[in-house]
């Protein structure tokens, strides 16, 4: 008979061993889910209080809490902190995608919640393109552009490390923003730069068929190259012309007689990940899982939007909002890009344990019998179930479409709107984006976020 004694140390020694595997490989505790949820609430300032005065999104998860801070502090208005935070971010993210595939060998092989968070690469130029916009809000072009030339190196990195066989291997609306800082400047030099910007930005949107993740070139971009086009005196234009035939040409004379407004809005969520299941018994005694992460949309009612001005409560101009950037495509077609390489690890993990397991089961039965040697692999079944999980952490703050527009209106004040429509083209709301004095020849920019 075994002897007691040894069966309960042996009991005793595997489920400390357990207790500290299963505790290195805690997800974030609740404090991001309940962000996000304040956030979709549209309750701003309770969203800043539980994010705290630093991280505090548990072990691994730094990159998650500062790419959540940046956006609820832009979306807030706070845009020197949303600066700080973005800031951050990157100084987190450049650790984190330089670090070692071999230092995270052993993290990969025991739970992907194991390593640091590190992130889609879409979401590491997305810094740049949120960054730029806090610079533009403040009036900071020179810094605006640094982002957007720091984005093209970004987009360099990326494609050199998969050799040209990632989905996302450009950024349309990128380029698109980098084309109006460069403007911005009106510099010749500039405006030869924005022109170059526009028209890889145009081939980006209308690569694969004509669409860039299922968005088609903004008629906003198409009007700002052809005047460059012209300005130039580019070989393009003719091109250009022939196939924007509907587009209104705008010379740059015309331009700086009137103000340019542009608006940057935020509608819907991103999509969030959920965990697929499926169990794997590798023998009678012996259960596992194969876990992976799915993505599921989140639902808004906003299909449309305008950007509007009224002078002495008049209507003074009207423009319809195109989408610029479609990030809930984009993370979903990154996940489906990346579903074999998933499964991969989603296999052999689970494999690696079992072998890993039998041999300790085997020591087991060995030293005290067949009863410890059952009791371990009961254990060892339930470690597998309750560890074996996919990674699901995302940055759950971003919003699913970037949007775009601009009017040309006479100097003056107005008071600017967002008016945002549902399918039936029923009005679901109009927003004060408050009253601005304008001069002819000045760009002035808007960012504001939906949340229904």
């Amino acid at each position: 008979m075994i002897n007691r004694l040894n069966l309960h140390r042996a009991t005793a020694v595997l489920a400390v061993a357990l207790s500290f595997s299963m505790a290195s490989c805690a997800t974030a505790p609740d404090v991001q889910p309940r962000v996000n949820s304040l956030v979709v609430a549209q309750k701003l300032d309770m969203a800043s209080a539980a994010l705290g005065d630093g991280p505090n999104y548990g072990k691994n998860n730094e990159l998650l809490y500062w790419l959540d801070r940046g956006m609820v502090e832009q979306c807030s208005g706070h845009y020197q902190e949303s600066i700080h935070s973005f800031a951050q971010a990157q100084k987190k993210f450049d650790e984190l995608y330089t670090k070692s595939i071999t230092k995270l060998a052993s993290a990969w092989a025991l739970n992907d919640y194991a390593a640091g968070y590190r992130a889609e690469d879409y979401e590491y130029t997305l810094i740049n393109i949120f960054q730029a916009i806090n610079y533009l809000m403040i009036g900071n072009y020179n810094e605006a552009l640094v982002e957007a030339r720091d984005m093209d190196s970004k987009l360099n990195l990326i494609n050199s490390l998969y050799a040209g066989k990632n989905v996302y291997k450009e950024d349309a609306f990128g380029r698109f923003l980098m084309g109006m800082l460069y403007e911005v400047n009106g510099t010749p030099a500039d405006l030869n730069d924005a022109f170059i910007s526009y028209s890889k930005a145009y081939e980006d949107y209308i690569k694969g068929g004509g669409k860039y993740f299922d968005v088609q070139p903004p008629d906003l971009l198409k009007e700002n190259l052809l005047t460059l086009a012209q300005f130039m005196g580019s070989d393009e234009f003719s091109r250009y012309r022939s196939e924007f035939p509907d587009v209104q040409l705008l010379t740059l004379e015309d331009k700086k007689k009137k103000a340019e407004v542009y608006l940057f809005q935020y509608t819907g969520f991103s999509p969030v990940k959920v965990s697929g299941v499926v169990p794997v018994p590798f023998d009678p005694r012996h259960v596992t899982q194969i876990a992976f992460p799915k993505l599921v949309a989140r639902y808004s009612e906003i299909v449309s939007s305008e950007f509007a001005a009224e002078k002495f409560e008049q209507l003074a101009n009207v423009q319809p909002t195109f989408i610029g950037q479609d990030i809930a495509t984009i993370a979903k077609k990154v996940l489906e890009s990346r579903k074999v390489q998933i499964f991969a690890k989603a296999i052999v993990r689970p494999v690696v344990k079992y072998a890993a397991e039998r041999a300790i089961e085997n020591e087991i039965k060995d030293k005290w019998g067949n009863p410890a040697a059952y009791g371990f692999d009961f254990l060892s079944s339930l470690y597998n179930l309750s560890t074996e999980r996919a990674d699901l952490r995302g940055w759950q703050t971003l919003p699913a479409q970037i949007r775009v527009a601009r009017m040309l209106l006479e100097p003056g004040e107005y008071e600017f709107y967002v008016q945002t429509y549902a399918e039936d083209s029923r009005l679901l709301n109009k927003v004060s984006l408050g009253k601005s004095t304008i001069e002819a020849g000045e760009k002035k920019f808007f960012v504001f976020r939906n949340y229904r």
